[in-house]
């Protein structure tokens, strides 16, 4: 009888032991399980980037244009005629007075001006003058322009009127009659050079 008992009594206890407290399938399947779950929730949350771009540049343009021009204008102008070597022609010059908001004369404003000619035989030409600047204590831009025939009809308006601080407002540019100067309803000055 103590041969037959041994074996059977063994083999039943052991292996079942070793497989209920040593069972491979837990560890893996438990550590893989909770770190993922944690790691991209609280990073996310915590670090969000959406918020860096969105509040920078939300505060840059209320602070920009709080920034105000003053307002500059064309308070009048004037037109000469100055003599040519050859009497059929003539150098035209082109005055532009510039005042500021409080009507006082304005220096250091650059100035372009356009213009376009007529011939007498209905030949057209335009070009752009030079850059002039206003100075003395009248603020007065002299402009030169191309010498011309006295046959000839020219149109000039300004392109570009310009200085640190100010903002040109053609609103505020002088009548003639009834007509503010350089505005959609009188676009350009018409100059003619006959004597």
């Amino acid at each position: 009888k103590a041969p037959t008992s041994t074996p059977s009594t063994l083999p039943s206890i052991s292996p079942t032991m070793i497989l209920e407290t040593h069972n491979p399938s837990k560890a893996p399947t438990s550590t893989p399980s909770t770190l993922p779950s944690i790691l991209p929730t609280k990073i996310p949350e915590t670090n969000t980037p959406s918020k860096t771009p969105t509040s920078a540049p939300s505060a840059l343009p209320s602070i920009l244009p709080s920034i105000s021009k003053k307002d500059m204008f064309i308070k009048k102008y004037k037109s000469v005629n100055k003599k040519h070597k050859d009497v059929t022609k003539v150098k035209p010059l082109f005055k532009v007075y510039i005042f500021d908001e409080k009507k006082s004369s304005l220096k250091d404003v650059d100035i372009v001006i356009a213009w376009n000619t007529t011939m007498a035989n209905g030949k057209v030409k335009n070009g752009t003058s030079k850059p002039s600047t206003t100075k003395g204590k009248a603020g007065i831009a002299t402009i030169k322009l191309p010498t011309q025939k006295k046959s000839t009809v020219m149109s000039v308006r300004p392109t570009s009127i310009s200085r640190s601080g100010y903002q040109y407002n053609k609103k505020l540019n002088k009548k003639y009659d009834r007509c503010r100067l350089f505005t959609p309803k009188c676009p350009f000055v018409t100059l003619s050079f006959q004597d």
